[in-house]
């Protein structure tokens, strides 16, 4: 069959990243994969770099009068993006990775990655934090308010600021019921069109009054109907939300000033505490994770941590030591969203962490209980000490 211009320009693309000794898959993704291009559509590239590659590369280039837009990552980088997309209820990179079409494999990281894609793209998003929802109840309310004040006051501006509060009624609303982040082109399509829904692998919208209401705030044209359905509308979110008065709303945050110097060692201890309530008072662990150290974020971190422990308990397994896992503690208490991972030394002590509902796949190899054992009591010192252990045993055990 004859190749169609866009698949040309596609092989010159491919053929010269392919070439590169670092590349190792190779997956194109978009409109002209899935179906229906338009003249605006672009070309995804997604360039899997060997593992432990020490750059990424993101940019645009256009064959053939055809744009590509592509993004160079090893593995590690990929998997970062979709815990990060996952934490900010977006499926950009796993969508790409799990409907695009693979034209170069030279191992199995790329199948890999595509598989956690789909897990990624089947787990539920955590919920709004209280916080954040007292929080972003008041700012609905309060951006409703200026809209009012707009309307009544019949300034030019009124359908710029009526359009922007229908967005963050639609983008807050949709992080309230779980839903993805949707990008205010497609918004309209997405509750309109089951052939977009299909096209991007998404569900419907889950509230219907909801969606029935914002497409007749849409569809209105005069100002006196448009006030009349926003604010029916709006009034429908904050009842969802939970119900919201104004008359006794309040939040209350430590005002705090930091002043760091460092040849002041007090207070540079007093800043420490300072910082750790600012973090304290963040709404959610959204938030926290992008605190920012100067060389990673937290996110990245924890991330890291489950990673390597998981390696380890795998690892560890295979020479002997007894790794289980379980969705209870000893009291049949649990944390909600989160399974327990153990280990057991061969003097019978135990490590144990808390990891997150997402990585229960990945960690089949583990004995599965019904009940965790019961904690011995261990601080965060003592698996330090008790991982130092393993190691030494485990080099004493190579050189004898």
């Amino acid at each position: 069959m004859k190749k169609q211009p866009w698949e040309i320009a596609l092989q010159k693309f491919t053929d010269e990243w392919s070439s590169k000794k670092e590349v190792i898959g190779i997956l194109v993704a978009g409109s002209f994969v899935t179906g229906n291009p338009s003249k605006h559509s672009d070309l995804d590239m997604n360039i899997v770099l060997k593992k432990g590659t020490k750059w990424r590369e993101r940019g645009n280039k256009v064959i053939d009068g055809f744009l590509f837009e592509y993004f160079a990552n090893p593995p590690e980088q990929v998997i970062e993006y979709f815990e990060k997309d996952h934490q900010n209820n977006r499926r950009t990179t796993a969508h790409m990775y799990a409907s695009g079409k693979v034209l170069i494999e030279k191992d199995e990281s790329l199948t890999k990655l595509r598989t956690l894609a789909i897990k990624y793209l089947a787990t539920q998003y955590e919920p709004m934090s209280d916080f954040a929802l007292q929080t972003t109840k008041y700012l609905l309310w309060d951006s409703m308010e200026n809209l009012e004040e707009i309307f009544e006051a019949k300034t030019a501006n009124y359908n710029y600021v009526y359009y922007t509060h229908l967005d963050k009624l639609f983008s807050q609303y949709a992080v309230y019921v779980g839903y993805s982040e949707v990008k205010p082109h497609k918004i309209h399509s997405f509750l309109t069109d089951k052939k977009a829904l299909k096209k991007y692998d998404m569900p419907a919208f889950p509230d219907k009054i909801f969606v029935k209401r914002w497409l007749a705030c849409m569809t209105v044209s005069a100002k006196d109907d448009k006030q009349k359905q926003v604010k029916k509308l709006t009034q429908y979110v904050l009842q969802k939300m939970g119900g919201f008065d104004v008359d006794g709303f309040t939040f209350r945050a430590k005002l705090i000033k930091i002043k760091l110097k460092k040849d002041e060692k007090s207070k540079n201890v007093d800043a420490v505490a300072q910082i750790n309530e600012l973090i304290a008072e963040l709404p959610s662990m959204k938030e926290a994770n992008e605190v920012f150290d100067g060389y990673h974020t937290f996110g990245e971190v924890y991330h890291h941590r489950v990673t390597l422990y998981l390696v380890l308990c795998k690892f560890l397994q295979k020479q002997g030591y007894h790794v289980w896992r379980s969705k209870l503690h000893d009291d049949k208490s649990f944390i909600e969203g989160f399974f327990v991972l153990g280990l057991n030394t061969k003097e019978g002590e135990q490590i144990t962490y808390h990891i997150r509902n997402q990585h229960w796949d990945s960690t089949s190899f583990a004995d599965t209980l019904d009940v965790a054992p019961k904690f011995d009591g261990h601080t965060s010192q003592d698996v330090v000490a008790r991982l130092f252990n393993i190691f030494e045993t485990e080099k004493s055990n190579k050189t004898s």
